[in-house]
């Protein structure tokens, strides 16, 4: 997946790069990443088990969205993922999992560096 440094996958560039992430759920979502890479429902739940009395969600599509553009902003990716099976057999889609971008890394130990000298 590679794109063009500060492009997203709709062509879009600073709209939807990490300079303009500004939601504490992205953030935090992106934390959740780095420690430990996962696919979408599953980061779901692991976001609400951590985060969810202090950042409630508006709906589960929050995260979904919070994805794309952390990946449109190049701070996770999709990892290559097996084929899968539905348990008795037959092929099924499979879930695609992000994992942090080195890239990811250094902008959300820059923000929480950020954060932490705020206040």
């Amino acid at each position: 997946m590679a794109r063009a440094k500060g492009v997203g996958a709709r062509g879009s560039s600073e709209l939807e790069s990490w300079t303009t992430i500004r939601s504490p759920v992205y953030w935090s979502l992106l934390g959740l990443v780095i420690e430990r890479p996962g696919y979408g429902y599953e980061l779901l739940k692991r976001f609400e088990r951590e985060f969810g009395a202090a950042l409630p969600l508006s709906s589960d599509s929050h995260i979904y969205r919070a994805l794309n553009v952390l990946e449109n902003g190049l701070l996770i990716e999709r990892m290559a993922v097996d084929e899968a099976t539905d348990g008795q057999g037959h092929d099924r889609q499979p879930k695609p999992h992000y994992r942090a971008t080195q890239e990811g890394v250094r902008r959300y130990r820059d923000w929480l560096m950020g954060e932490v000298g705020a206040g």
